[in-house]
């Protein structure tokens, strides 16, 4: 896909001079940066330890939108209208991602809660029923009836 804005500043001339294979983004947040500040937002929810912390990426995010503008007004390019609309675009999309990512990761705490604590109602209602069983069968006969349900429980013997 190619991500760019051809503004007044631009013309065909440049794309060959300025990018080796002959393209060049002529849009003030380039379309390939977007697309990596999106990959690192999708991915802080492998990286950053705890949901309490995703705020982080809205600092990000925001640094890196008012970089790009005291960048691109110090420019001489000038502000274009294209150009305002680029940066508020790609910053509300970036806002976009750091939600979606966010979600993504109350969900994976969620669910990670939820298996904790099933596991741990599984641990208390095994521990329970060999309780049970320890008045009914003796102990080296509960542990493999707790292990495998429905298994057999009876063990071969040979006699000499």
């Amino acid at each position: 896909a190619d991500f760019r804005y051809v503004t007044s500043s631009c013309n065909e001339t440049d794309w060959e001079q300025d990018h080796p294979h002959g393209r060049k983004d002529c849009n003030a947040m380039g379309g390939a940066y977007v697309e990596m500040l999106a990959v690192w937002v999708l991915l802080s929810t492998f990286y950053i330890p705890d949901s309490r912390y995703m705020h982080l990426n809205w600092v990000g995010i925001w640094a890196v939108f008012l970089a790009t503008v005291i960048v691109w007004v110090q420019s001489d390019e000038g502000v274009t209208e294209k150009g305002k609309f680029d940066v508020y675009l790609t910053t509300f999309f970036m806002c976009s991602v750091n939600f979606i990512a966010m979600m993504r990761k109350w969900n994976m705490e969620e669910r990670e809660v939820s298996s904790l604590v099933l596991e741990l109602k599984q641990t208390d209602l095994s521990r329970h029923m060999f309780h049970l069983l320890e008045y009914m069968v003796p102990a080296f006969v509960i542990t493999p009836m707790l292990q495998v349900p429905g298994g057999i429980v009876a063990k071969k013997i040979d006699c000499a």
